[in-house]
């Protein structure tokens, strides 16, 4: 079935990119102040310096 293919794979791709995320998220920040901040998944620009 290729439904069953697709889910899993889709499964897949979801697990990995929630884990990229939170690589992302654990490591240790730039000292520069970032553009776009990332809470979470929605992430907006923002030019203010990141908060502490």
């Amino acid at each position: 079935m290729a439904t069953a293919r697709f889910i899993s794979l889709f499964t897949l791709a979801l697990l990995f990119t929630i884990f990229a995320f939170n690589l992302v998220e654990s490591a240790p920040s730039v000292k520069q102040p970032p553009e776009c901040v990332c809470i979470r998944f929605p992430c907006y620009c923002d030019p203010r310096p990141y908060p502490p």
